[in-house]
């Protein structure tokens, strides 16, 4: 191999571990179905599910649930339903450092997008961050009323731009 060859070689592997991949995380909720469900439909119950998860597929190259009970969840996972909240774990440090842990491991580092309130957001954000992840909370300061409809305006404009861009 010549020396051009080992170049453009070590240029696409310098390429690959520094593309990085907008993830967005969703909150888990109380209103849940009953049973075991793919996560991705366990929470379908809430309006405000519904809204956060059209806003990651809108938004988001990739997106997980975070979930009270079971961490860091992949919409594709089958999970039982529950009742826990963030503000029932006895550590809530400790639960989003096995979240940024979990994350990093599957992406690696990127953008993040917490969608969680207060009780799901604080204890992730400076852990994500102490692992390099580029963290933005969009939803902090606003009641539920206006992350809702923050969620369906920045989705529709997100899809909007993509039939129309």
């Amino acid at each position: 191999m010549g020396v051009t060859t080992l170049s453009l070689m070590f240029l696409e592997i310098v390429c690959e571990f520094m593309r990085s991949e907008k993830v967005v995380l969703v909150q888990c909720t109380n209103s849940k179905r009953d049973g075991r469900h793919k996560a991705a439909d366990l929470y379908d119950e809430s309006p405000y599910f519904r809204k956060q998860r059209r806003f990651a597929r809108a938004v988001g190259d990739r997106w997980f649930i975070q979930s009270a009970k079971y961490g860091l969840v992949a919409p594709q996972n089958v999970v039982e339903s529950y009742n826990t909240h963030a503000s029932d774990l006895s550590d809530s440090v400790a639960w989003a450092r096995r979240i940024a842990a979990d994350l990093s491991n599957r992406v690696g580092r990127g953008e993040v997008i917490l969608l969680g309130g207060t009780d799901y957001a604080d204890p992730l954000e400076p852990e994500l961050s102490r692992r390099g992840f580029e963290v933005s909370l969009p939803l902090t300061g606003k009641g539920i009323g206006e992350r809702m409809s923050w969620l369906d305006n920045r989705s529709e404009e997100v899809l909007n731009a993509t039939l129309h861009g």
